[in-house]
């Protein structure tokens, strides 16, 4: 029987974020209701890192195991997806990613095929001009006798997209079962400039800068 101490802190355990020193990452304030009752299955959580004067919002999202199409693991996860998507909707616009263990193939959750199929959202591991090794990568290996599958995802959004310089699988990881799946990104084309009118408050300044 577990003691109450150790249920606490099994309750507080799920998904997480690590950084290297220099980057800040914290939780996503003001999430809607059902982007808390998300987080509370420990299987989702939204972060963010201020990069080159952009905020890259991450959702980390680990889906029910054995998620086949049309089975009420994938169901569940796709209520997940559907549930950031309405999230990120809600955001101001900015560099976007969804960094998932899906448990599952993109065709298994009908929210993941509709973000990708409009073009806002793309399938990094897919892009021919980013993968070095070739696309569509397997990242899971659960032992010597399973079939290799590919259930781990990176999905950027448009604007993101655009700064992710390389993607690859690193079969070289010591990591039992999954390999990680790294994507480079150019923070210097995140930065957007961004040009303010505003009204003089003193004319003779006005008229000097206009004779000169």
């Amino acid at each position: 029987k577990e003691s109450s101490a150790a249920s606490d802190v099994y309750k507080r355990q799920g998904v997480g974020i690590a950084a290297v020193n220099g980057l800040r990452p914290y939780k996503l304030p003001n999430t809607t209701e059902d982007m808390k009752d998300a987080e509370a299955t420990g299987r989702c959580s939204i972060y963010c890192i201020d990069l080159a004067g952009q905020t890259l919002a991450i959702a980390v999202i680990y889906g029910w195991t054995s998620g086949t199409k049309g089975s009420m693991e994938a169901a569940r996860t796709d209520d997940i997806l559907e549930i950031v998507r309405t999230q990120f909707q809600l955001m101001e616009p900015g560099p976007k990613l969804i960094a998932a263990d899906l448990n599952g193939s993109t065709n298994a959750f009908p929210t993941l095929e509709s973000m990708l199929a409009e073009q806002e959202w793309l399938d990094v591991g897919m892009a021919e001009d980013k993968c070095e090794g070739g696309v569509g990568q397997p990242t899971c290996h659960t032992n010597a006798q399973a079939r290799e599958t590919r259930i781990d995802y990176l999905i950027a959004n448009a604007q993101l997209m655009l700064a992710i310089s390389k993607c690859h699988v690193d079969n070289t990881s010591c990591f039992p079962t999954h390999r990680p799946l790294i994507i480079e990104v150019v923070t210097k084309l995140l930065e957007a400039n961004i040009k303010e009118l505003q009204k003089p408050t003193n004319f003779a300044w006005v008229l000097s800068h206009k004779i000169e």
